[in-house]
């Protein structure tokens, strides 16, 4: 893992079909936050043997409409194990979304809707 880190970032020498941009490539999810338009990551297929790609719009659906911008709030919420980040206990991935999506979309909006939010 740690090699693939140190050449996480490289530019890919063919586009993806249509794409003119940037184009990241690394399993890595944490990249995952610069998709925007005009930026792509390929993520190494696990069993070899090509790419999967990855785009902004994948991340919206993936996370209810929220912005790729919103990875680094949704990592300090659900935790990381991988990362370290340990998270708040109780909310993983799903809450983490449903929160943001619901609340503003950052940690920061979240905080200030703290005291409008029913006790789960």
């Amino acid at each position: 893992a740690a090699e693939e880190r140190a050449q996480a970032g490289h530019l890919h020498p063919e586009q993806p079909s249509g794409h003119q941009g940037v184009v990241v490539v690394s399993p890595d999810k944490d990249f995952r936050q610069l998709l925007g338009p005009g930026v792509v990551q390929l993520k190494p297929n696990a069993r070899g043997g090509g790419f999967a790609q990855y785009t902004a719009d994948d991340f919206r659906e993936e996370h209810l409409g929220l912005s790729p911008r919103a990875f680094a709030d949704l990592m300090a919420l659900a935790g990381d194990k991988v990362d370290d980040i340990p998270g708040v206990p109780g909310i993983g991935p799903k809450t983490a979304a449903k929160l943001l999506a619901e609340n503003g979309g950052s940690v920061e909006a979240l905080l200030e809707a703290v005291p409008r939010l029913k006790n789960k």
